[in-house]
């Protein structure tokens, strides 16, 4: 099947899967429809935002340390 081979095979993965779009959702959002990234909606200023990519950061490399252990 052609969607299996489309899907993340390992927890990582999955993490930069979600991580990345979410990103392609907001980068969408934002030219569509300033005012939702304008009414406060998007993380607070430059804190936010390094926050959010800290939060993708730490999840990623949970998945890998799981992929890992699982590997044996």
């Amino acid at each position: 099947m052609i969607i299996a081979r489309l899907v993340p095979r390992s927890a990582a993965g999955w993490t930069i899967a979600v991580f990345g779009a979410m990103a392609a959702l907001v980068g969408v959002v934002g030219p569509v429809s300033p005012a939702v990234v304008q009414a406060g909606v998007a993380p607070a200023g430059f804190l936010g935002v390094a926050a959010w990519e800290a939060a993708g950061a730490v999840a990623t490399a949970i998945g890998l340390i799981v992929d890992r252990r699982s590997q044996g």
